[in-house]
């Protein structure tokens, strides 16, 4: 849902006016065209604006006035920081008035601007959760609160918003109702050039992990603040504690927090999801977070097998958490294995499509093509089929392996493919074959007779390697990958068929450098076999 367009400031003030009221008092004029009379001596000082206690000068309804100060125009990201509240109050406003179900969310009364100021009247809060949270002493009410405070998050989202910065403070309680509040961090989300101004932006108690890494908030840091503030509304203390404030952004990322006492362990399990320091493994978003307390609450009467089940599950979150910090030293080394994984993958593309253009000098028809994790270069008498698949990283001697997998030509398997990276994070491509005399060649697969154990040296998983045991007079060979080896592959494949393959790929060798060792190794093998 959009809000009406924003006008610029200096054409938005006819929209407000205010002047000194004979008992000191100030009176604003919002752009609803209703005044506000501001008690400037009740004063609350906040981060970006100070608010004061008001009254609507028609009924004497209470209110709280919000008002923030423009900086100059030369500190333009201060400038945008304290328009932005302003901002989502209008588009807020905007919701309402069109039918969105914004109950649990704290929508300005009114707003207005004069002298380089904006005002945003609110209704007046009896306090904000940090504040009156020991209130609330038993489960079951404190569940109750977790529920507004979703349900809030809920509205946000339906309206496309991030708050970036929930916590205790910045939930208020009017009339009895709990309302999220504050939204001088959040962002719209539909904002089509939203602004970075706000990266690692935040109150660092409730920031999450990857905010800490640089990454951009998303629906996921918001469950994380949440799941501080449950464990905070619960335990009666945050789940981290640090001695000083640079050391947060090491204990959100590594050390995990303590299990809570609870009788209850569908809740303690939620908790501790929310807690987690990946985001992938948090809920999904608030309203799955919403229907968990929901049910939770509404399950009055459980049996003792359940109860019993639950606790094992709620035992089992707590030991995942246990181990949370060695996990997180190996996150930083799994993304970068896979991101080499995927480097490597390009790579073997590009030998298989530069394979192909150097056929094309000779052979129009030669192609290379690429299928998921499959890789086909083709010409007119032949054919070379890769299929990789990932290794999860199986040790090949000391270098993890980062794809394994098969060379075929039509169905019969002509070597083996593995992908490995070395500790300076270079990978290489490594193709292993054995080659036969044609004598000792009993049938179409004995051209690569790989046994179990050959294929668990390069980590190819049992059930992926044919138990072939190789003759005696087979001879292994293992090669770097590269262009001229996948020429030299394909033109053995096809010797036995067609032989003006081989001899165009020996022309193509011939034309290119023959001071080069690759090229003169891979004429003299064709050469003598001759």
């Amino acid at each position: 849902m959009c809000a009406r367009q924003r006008e610029p400031i200096d054409k938005r003030n006819r929209y407000a006016d205010h002047s000194e009221a004979g008992d000191s008092s100030l009176i604003i004029t919002g752009s609803s065209g209703r005044t506000w009379k501001v008690d400037p001596t009740s004063i609350k000082r906040g981060g970006f604006g100070d608010v004061y206690h008001a009254s609507a000068s028609d009924n004497g309804a209470p209110v709280a006035v919000k008002r923030v100060a423009l900086p100059g125009a030369a500190d333009n990201l201060d400038l945008k920081r304290r328009q932005r509240e302003f901002d989502i109050g209008e588009l807020l406003q905007f919701a309402a008035a069109n039918g969105a179900e914004v109950e649990h969310l704290l929508v300005p009364l009114d707003t207005a601007e004069f002298n380089n100021e904006l005002f945003l009247v609110m209704p007046r809060a009896d306090g904000n959760l940090d504040e009156l949270r020991g209130e609330y002493s038993d489960l079951i009410s404190k569940i109750h609160v977790l529920i507004q405070v979703v349900e809030g998050l809920v509205e946000l989202s339906g309206l496309g918003i991030l708050h970036r910065d929930l916590k205790p403070s910045n939930v208020l309680r009017v009339g009895g109702v709990w309302k999220v509040a504050d939204f001088g961090m959040s962002r719209n989300l539909e904002e089509s050039t939203a602004s970075h101004s706000f990266m690692g932006a935040g109150t660092r108690p409730y920031m999450a992990p990857e905010i800490w890494t640089g990454q951009r908030a998303t629906v996921k840091t918001d469950l994380y603040a949440l799941g501080v503030l449950t464990y905070e509304l619960l335990e009666g203390q945050r789940p981290f504690v640090v001695q000083r404030g640079d050391d947060w952004p090491r204990v959100h990322r590594e050390k995990e927090p303590s299990p809570l006492p609870l009788g209850n362990p569908t809740l303690q399990r939620l908790t501790l999801r929310l807690l987690n320091k990946d985001p992938a493994k948090r809920p999904r978003n608030a309203q799955d977070v919403l229907d968990i307390l929901r049910s939770n609450v509404s399950a009055t009467s459980t049996s003792v097998a359940v109860t019993h089940l639950a606790q094992k599950a709620a035992d089992r979150e707590v030991q995942m958490h246990r181990s949370v910090a060695v996990q997180n030293r190996l996150q930083g080394l799994e993304a970068r294995l896979q991101a080499a994984a995927r480097e490597s993958f390009e790579d073997l593309k590009e030998l298989a499509f530069r394979a192909a253009d150097e056929l094309r000098s000779q052979i129009p028809d030669a192609v290379a093509v690429v299928d998921d994790d499959e890789i086909t270069l083709n010409a007119p008498t032949a054919s070379l089929r890769m299929t990789v698949s990932p290794a999860h990283h199986v040790a090949t001697t000391s270098k993890p392996t980062l794809w394994q997998g098969f060379v075929f030509h039509g169905h019969r398997m002509v070597g083996l493919l593995f992908c490995v990276i070395d500790q300076q994070r270079r990978s290489t491509w490594q193709l292993v074959h054995y080659e036969v005399p044609q004598r000792h060649q009993e049938g179409p697969d004995s051209f690569a007779p790989w046994t179990e154990e050959t294929a668990l040296t390069y980590g190819i998983r049992p059930h992926m390697a044919p138990r072939w045991i190789p003759p005696s007079p087979g001879k292994k060979m293992q090669s770097t990958l590269s262009t001229e080896v996948l020429l030299e592959i394909l033109a053995k494949t096809s010797k036995d068929e067609e032989g003006s393959l081989l001899t165009d790929i020996r022309r193509l060798a011939q034309a290119r450098n023959r001071e080069t060792d690759e090229w003169r190794r891979f004429l003299d093998r064709f050469e003598g076999e001759e």
